[in-house]
């Protein structure tokens, strides 16, 4: 196996605060990272969406920590633009390793339209997307495609907190673990299931339909609700016909539409 050519992160601790009507999100996003090179890193790399814009970075402990951004556009991939972000630690990463980044960041999320027609989140009023096809969250990889895609190759667990205005609804693919009101929003709290290459989180005025016995759920606005428990169903029927097929799902979790 070719070696990596970058740390690569092994946990995320993220919390969103959501502004649909305002079309912005504000986030602080704890990355724990795990040298798994054969190299000493003093500077590690990180891309987001073009129009978020970090406001502080600091490690584990609390003490901040210089980094730079700006907007660059990738190397492999003409027309796509990303805020390229470097951090420096305070102390040499070595092989074998562990450090923890917390960068704070703010700002809006329009898709990709102009170079990947299918990506297009954003934060809205109906429905707002967050998710790493959009760059989202912070993603250790140099700001070219195939670092990006490098990057996608590694597992990690984690946690997101999610803060929506009263009414909304967040949805994951993780585990809900607390729902809280406070005031005028409402945190839903997720943890990942299983080690994963990716977050996505959905925040909108959500239906929920369930299957309980088969953990089984579909989160659908309202005026899809008849279509979303034929897909409720349908997913029953494909995890019975696997399940028959090639016999039962170890530790199984269930899945979320």
């Amino acid at each position: 196996m070719k070696p990596s050519e970058l740390p690569g992160v092994s946990h995320y601790s993220l919390h969103l605060q959501v502004f649909p009507g305002k079309e912005q999100l504000e986030a602080q996003a704890l990355v724990r990272i795990t040298n798994h090179t054969g190299r000493t890193f003093i500077e590690i790399p990180f891309i987001l969406y073009r129009l978020l814009e970090v406001q502080a970075v600091s490690d584990g402990q609390g003490a901040s920590l210089h980094f730079t951004q700006s907007v660059v556009e990738f190397k492999d991939r003409k027309g796509l633009r990303a805020n390229a972000l470097t951090v420096e630690l305070s102390k040499p990463l070595p092989p074998g390793a562990t450090a923890e980044i917390l960068i704070a960041y703010s700002g809006r999320i329009h898709g990709y339209p102009e170079v990947m027609a299918y990506v297009q989140d954003r934060i809205a009023r109906k429905y707002s997307l967050i998710r790493p096809d959009a760059l989202a969250y912070p993603i250790l990889a140099y700001p070219t495609w195939q670092s990006n895609m490098n990057a996608m190759q590694s597992v990690f667990t984690f946690d997101v907190q999610v803060a929506v205005p009263s009414g909304y609804t967040a949805a994951s693919g993780g585990e809900l673990t607390d729902t809280l009101q406070e005031d005028e929003t409402t945190v839903f709290s997720y943890r990942s299931k299983v080690p994963t290459w990716r977050m996505d989180v959905a925040v909108a005025n959500f239906d929920i339909l369930m299957d309980e016995a088969e953990k089984l759920l579909v989160y659908a606005l309202p005026e899809d609700s008849e279509g979303a428990a034929r897909v409720l169903g349908a997913v029953k029927e494909a995890v019975e016909f696997y399940s028959e097929s090639f016999g039962e799902v170890k530790q199984y979790h269930g899945y979320a539409v």
